[in-house]
């Protein structure tokens, strides 16, 4: 672990649940995504993904969300994983012992912190770098335990809020808007590598906002409920596409072009 996250973590969270051992096995980063027929709850592995974006215009279907998928990682020992929370909705009950950050609600903070993320990554870069490994899953096989660095999980909230200066703000806040969605896209292009994996999270995906690069780096992809199809287009689901019309469904892409319908659970 480099200094820059041992200077903000905490100790870890010890009890992890059957389900949750038997679940690190198989994947590094659980994240749900609805159950299976026989009531199983079902996932895929973020670590793999790399990225995610999570778009819904029900403010609660993409809370929930948040939730659940908050609550499948949030015990997972301190040198495994590290949660950051950048947005001004609460997504977890209680404190998380390994949420290091936590309710940054303005472009400044954010980009202090994106910053900090950034810097990060570069030094876990030279550490592989020193061991000619390529990724963080190399570099943990070759070191020991105490020397592993945690997989990073960035949960950007209201994404679009973050990233769009209104009109009135001052030059500050519009400087910190642009220099946060250059982070998100330098991150989301070789974080992954370091072990640093990105949520977007948005109720309304705006092509200026879910551009060109950020869609080239996030190929998974959930959509709920939008307001229109159009809506569904800037995400690059076709405008045929069958589209969720329940609550609690969503469409679920996980490699750019293999599209699914999910339906809620009943």
């Amino acid at each position: 672990m480099t200094k820059s996250t041992k200077n903000i973590c905490e100790n870890a969270q010890q009890g992890d649940s059957e389900e949750q051992n038997e679940l690190r096995c198989r994947n590094a980063l659980p994240i749900p995504i609805g159950c299976y027929p026989d009531g199983n709850r079902r996932f895929f592995d973020l670590a793999d993904a790399p990225h995610l974006i999570v778009a819904g215009a029900n403010k609660d279907e993409t809370l929930n969300f948040l939730r659940e998928l908050v609550d499948s990682l949030k015990n997972r020992r301190q040198s495994e994983l590290q949660l950051i929370h950048i947005g001004t909705r609460k997504i977890a009950p209680d404190p998380l012992k390994n949420e290091y950050f936590s309710a940054c609600c303005n472009p400044v903070e954010a980009d202090v912190i994106l910053h900090t993320l950034y810097e990060e990554m570069e030094n876990r870069f030279k550490l592989m770098k020193k061991l000619d490994m390529r990724n963080i899953k190399s570099y943990n096989h070759s070191v020991d335990q105490s020397d592993r660095l945690p997989y990073i999980v960035v949960i950007i909230d209201e994404y679009a809020d973050l990233v769009l200066a209104v009109e009135d703000a001052s030059p500050q806040k519009k400087a910190a808007c642009d220099s946060a969605r250059d982070y998100v896209v330098r991150l989301a292009e070789k974080g992954h590598l370091a072990g640093i994996h990105i949520i977007l999270s948005t109720n309304q995906p705006p092509f200026n906002t879910i551009t060109g690069s950020i869609k080239a780096n996030f190929p998974a992809r959930i959509a709920f409920r939008l307001l229109c199809r159009a809506d569904y287009t800037v995400l690059n689901y076709h405008y045929k596409q069958e589209i969720p019309e329940e609550y609690g469904d969503m469409l679920f892409t996980l490699d750019y072009f293999n599209t699914e319908l999910i339906k809620r659970a009943e």
